[in-house]
C-alpha cells in the first residue's frame, strides 16, 4: 500500500541528546537535535549524507555543536562577549511545537522564546519558530523570529 511515510520519530542522538528523526517515503531522511534546533544530518532518497558534522564535535548538551546547520541568533560571531559565539539559539534546548508526517512531506517545528536563562545573556524578549520540512526532492528550513516585547531588539 503506497502513499506512506516511513514515519517521523524522537530519538536520541549523540551524548544521549534528544533529536527529530524526519524520514520521508522516497527514502530522504533529516535528524535535528533540540539542542541548538541544529540539524546535523540530510541524507536523500540515495542515501547520501548532505549535511557535514566536524569530527571534533562535542554532544554535551553545553556547547555548541560544531557543524551541521546551525540557527545563529541574535547575533553572528560573538560582538557581545556575554553571549556565546553566534547567539543563545544554537546553546538552548527547543521546544517541539509540532510534528506533521504525510506523503507529500514530514515536517517538524520548534520554538524558543526568552526565558531567565537567555535573559541573564540576552535581556529581550523574543519567539523564535524554526520548520524544517523534508520531500522526496528537496529540505527546507523557514526561521521566523517575533518581537514580542516593547522594546526594538538590540
Amino acid at each position: 500500500e503506497g502513499g506512506h511515510s516511513q514515519g517521523c520519530a524522537s530519538s536520541t542522538g549523540e551524548g544521549g541528546l534528544e533529536t527529530v528523526v524526519l524520514r520521508h517515503e522516497s527514502g530522504a531522511t533529516a535528524e535535528v537535535y533540540l539542542f541548538g534546533a541544529t540539524l546535523c544530518s540530510y541524507k536523500s532518497p540515495d542515501g547520501v549524507e548532505h549535511i557535514f558534522v566536524s569530527p571534533g564535535a562535542i554532544f554535551n548538551g553545553a556547547k555548541a555543536i560544531r557543524g551541521g546547520v546551525p540557527v545563529v541568533f541574535p547575533q553572528f560571531g560573538q560582538p557581545d562577549t556575554a553571549m556565546p559565539q553566534h547567539g543563545i539559539a544554537r546553546t538552548s534546548t527547543w521546544a517541539v511545537k509540532e510534528i506533521r508526517d504525510s506523503a507529500e512531506e514530514a515536517c517538524l517545528t520548534l520554538t524558543l522564546s526568552d526565558s531567565a536563562a537567555t535573559r541573564d545573556k540576552w535581556d529581550y524578549a523574543f519567539g523564535l519558530e524554526f520548520a524544517v520540512s523534508l520531500t522526496a526532492v528537496s529540505l527546507t528550513m523557514t526561521l521566523r523570529v517575533a518581537n514580542p516585547g516593547p522594546a526594538p531588539s538590540a
